[in-house]
C-alpha cells in the first residue's frame, strides 16, 4: 500500500497542456486530472485548487486541451478567445444529426466531389471573408441557460442565430475519392463539424467530420502536451508540477508567448495590484498602441492584464495581489 504523501497546501498556479485522446468528454478529462492531483499530492477533494479548461473538445475529437489551475483560472477568457488550429478528416457520402460518425446516417448521397482540386476550390470560399455558420443543435452552446445538445436529445430543434467566424486558412491536403484530409486555422468558437457539412453542401454533396485533432490554441502547441495516462504515472512517481515541463506552464509565464508585457517598478506594481485605475495614466506611454491587451509584470511576476475598452482607453481587466 502506498504511503500517504504530505499535503501540499500551496499548489502552484498555472496551466497544463493536455493531449486529450478520443473518447472521453472534456469534463470527464478534468475530473480525471483532479483525481490524479488529489491522489498524488494527498489533497482532499474539497481542498483541491480551482480547475478549468479553455475550450471544449467533442468526445470523438482529440488534441490540445489547456487546463488551468488556481488563480490562473481567472485568465481563462484570454485563452478561450484564442485562434485554434486543427487537422482532420471529412468523410463524404452521408451526413448525421451530430455532424460526425457517432450516430447512424440520417441522409446518404452518391454525389461526391470530382477531384482534390474541386474540394480545394470550394474550401477557398470559406476563407475569402467572414463566414457565418449556424451552431449545431448537438453542441454545448447554451440558449436560455440550457445546452443545445440537451434539447436535441429530446428531439427539439430551435432556431439559432448565425455566428460569424474567420478562417485564416482551410487547406485540403488529400482526397481518396471518399475522404478528404484538411488543415484549419480559425477563430475561437468555429464548429468544425458544421464547416465540414457546409463544405459538402456547397459541392452538392453530404459529409461528416470523421476525425479531428486540435493541434494548437493561441501560443500553446500539442507537441508539448501530456496524456492523462502519462500524467498519472509521472505525478504518482514524483508529485511535482514543474517537473512536467513543457506540459506545465507556471502562471507567471502564461503570457510570455502571444502577449506583449510591460515591466513595472515596485511602486507602480503596488498601485496596480491595489486596483488603482489612475496608475495607468502614467503607464500609457509604455503601452503598444496597436495592441488590444498587454500583460503587466514586476520583475518576473505577473500582476495583471490591461485592455482597451469600447472607447479605446486602457483599463485594468485582471489584477493579482503583489503582497
Amino acid at each position: 500500500m502506498m504511503e500517504p504523501r504530505p499535503f501540499q497546501k500551496a499548489f502552484p498556479n498555472g496551466a497544463l497542456v493536455l493531449h486529450k485522446v478520443a473518447g472521453p468528454t472534456s469534463f470527464g478529462v478534468i475530473q480525471d486530472v483532479k483525481r490524479i492531483v488529489s491522489e498524488a499530492f494527498a489533497i482532499p477533494w474539497r481542498q483541491l485548487p480551482k480547475v478549468g479548461h479553455t475550450g471544449t473538445l467533442d468526445p470523438f475529437a482529440e488534441g490540445l486541451l489547456l487546463v488551468l489551475f488556481g488563480k490562473a483560472t481567472k485568465l481563462s477568457d484570454y485563452f478561450l478567445k484564442a485562434d485554434k488550429r486543427y487537422e482532420g478528416e471529412i468523410l463524404f457520402g452521408h451526413t448525421t444529426p451530430t455532424g460526425d460518425n457517432t450516430v447512424p446516417p440520417s441522409q446518404e448521397t452518391t454525389v461526391l466531389p470530382a477531384s482534390l482540386e474541386a474540394i480545394q476550390e470550394a474550401a477557398l470560399h470559406f476563407t475569402s471573408g467572414p463566414y457565418d455558420q449556424i451552431p449545431p443543435m448537438y453542441s454545448a452552446k447554451k440558449v436560455e441557460g440550457k445546452p443545445l445538445y440537451k434539447l436535441a436529445r429530446q428531439g427539439i430543434e430551435i432556431e439559432r442565430e448565425p455566428k460569424t467566424c474567420t478562417l485564416s486558412s482551410f487547406e485540403i491536403t488529400s482526397w481518396d475519392g471518399l475522404r478528404a484530409r484538411f488543415k484549419l486555422h480559425c477563430t475561437s468558437g468555429t464548429y468544425v463539424r458544421t464547416l465540414a457539412q457546409d463544405l459538402a453542401v456547397r459541392m452538392g454533396s453530404l459529409a461528416v467530420l470523421s476525425q479531428l485533432t486540435r493541434t494548437s490554441s493561441g501560443p500553446f502547441d500539442l507537441s508539448d502536451g501530456i496524456r492523462v495516462s502519462d500524467l498519472r504515472e509521472k505525478l504518482l512517481k514524483s508529485p511535482s508540477m514543474p517537473e512536467l515541463a513543457p506540459a506545465w506552464i507556471p502562471m507567471n509565464d502564461l503570457f510570455r508567448k502571444g502577449m506583449e508585457g510591460v515591466q513595472l517598478s515596485y511602486h507602480e506594481a503596488l498601485q496596480v495590484s491595489e486596483g488603482h485605475q489612475n496608475a495607468l495614466q502614467r503607464l500609457q506611454p509604455r503601452f503598444t498602441t496597436e495592441k488590444r491587451t498587454m500583460a503587466l509584470y514586476h520583475e518576473s511576476r505577473l500582476l495583471g492584464v490591461v485592455g482597451r475598452n469600447s472607447y479605446g482607453q486602457w483599463e485594468l481587466e485582471r489584477v493579482f495581489s503583489l503582497r
